[in-house]
């Protein structure tokens, strides 16, 4: 017997004998979580693509076939493994459906990294930024620069990739307001205020919904993706949009 079935024997046991069912559900997560992904090099053709668009990626050309961690600092490595993230990405966005906000798009454009690069084509790393937040844009004096924070750096690639389509979505003149409802009431430029207004976080909303039906997005992240569109919808419009839900959890280290 595998260590595995062993560790799922004894937890069925601990339920049959009356535990509760977190006993269960923590050993079945270990089990999983124990499933590692190696992290992806960047190819030749995709690294030019990259620097074509952001000059301060040409210093790291050179004739590789690909780029990997080592070619790079581990920041610019990661910035550049979001963005390839944005050019291949195969977005499978669900058919549209009034009574489900998780199916609105709020750009009908299919080619991502294209809506991207129109917008953005410089990055900056603040010492500075205010606690939490994780990137931010200033449209009027820093048009096309996207400022990321060392938050940034702590989110899978695939939620990296969202953050910089939430960030450019501001240079169209779209702004945050203060929450008036859920789990951020009260907190300044955190919400928009409803979904329909196709601001940023209706940009966040579809593309953390596109990438989790994506085929191109690792099985591991696809129910974090999931979970924090769910999370957005709830809490980051001050009116409240209507959602169908299937009852889930999500366990997470």
């Amino acid at each position: 017997i595998s260590d595995e079935q062993r560790m799922l024997k004894l937890a069925l046991g601990g339920i049959m004998q009356g535990r509760i069912l977190t006993t269960l559900l923590i050993l079945l997560f270990s089990l999983t979580a124990t499933a590692e992904t190696t992290e992806g090099c960047i190819s030749s053709k995709d690294m030019k693509e990259i620097a074509d668009n952001f000059s301060q990626f040409k210093h790291f050309l050179n004739n590789s076939d690909e780029y990997c961690e080592g070619d790079f600092s581990q920041t610019w490595f990661d910035i550049a493994r979001s963005l390839d993230v944005l050019i291949n990405i195969d977005p499978n966005e669900p058919t549209l459906d009034q009574d489900d906000a998780l199916t609105f798009q709020a750009i009908t454009d299919k080619d991502w990294w294209a809506y991207f690069t129109r917008r953005a084509n410089k990055f900056n790393l603040p010492q500075n930024c205010p606690q939490g937040v994780v990137a931010y844009v200033q449209p009027f004096f820093g048009a096309g620069t996207i400022n990321l924070c060392q938050f940034f750096f702590e989110f899978t690639v695939s939620e990296q990739a969202s953050v910089m389509m939430h960030e450019v979505r501001h240079f169209d003149g779209h702004r945050h307001v203060t929450c008036t409802q859920g789990n951020e009431q009260g907190n300044s430029g955190a919400c928009d205020g409803r979904i329909t207004s196709k601001g940023s976080y209706a940009i966040s909303v579809q593309t953390l919904v596109g990438m989790a039906r994506s085929t191109k997005i690792d099985a591991l992240e696809k129910p974090v993706l999931e979970a924090q569109a769910v999370y957005m919808a709830f809490n980051k419009f001050n009116t409240v949009p209507k959602v169908k839900l299937n009852n889930s959890i999500v366990l997470a280290n």
